[in-house]
């Protein structure tokens, strides 16, 4: 990952994941990131993913 530690806003990631959509619905990336926990944890995977308030997610190391 070339971004680890920083912050990406929800907005980035929207704009990368459903570039196709005209109004962006920024609580599609919490469903998305509570899918992949939920997944990871079942799977007994740790996801190095941490929600920043009011700034986005942060990938940390």
């Amino acid at each position: 990952m070339r971004n680890r530690n920083e912050v990406c806003s929800k907005l980035d990631l929207h704009a990368c994941l459903f570039s196709h959509e005209s109004e962006p619905d920024l609580h599609r990336i919490d469903v998305v990131v509570s899918r992949l926990r939920h997944k990871a944890r079942q799977q007994g995977i740790h996801l190095p993913v941490r929600a920043i308030f009011g700034k986005g997610l942060a990938f940390i190391s």
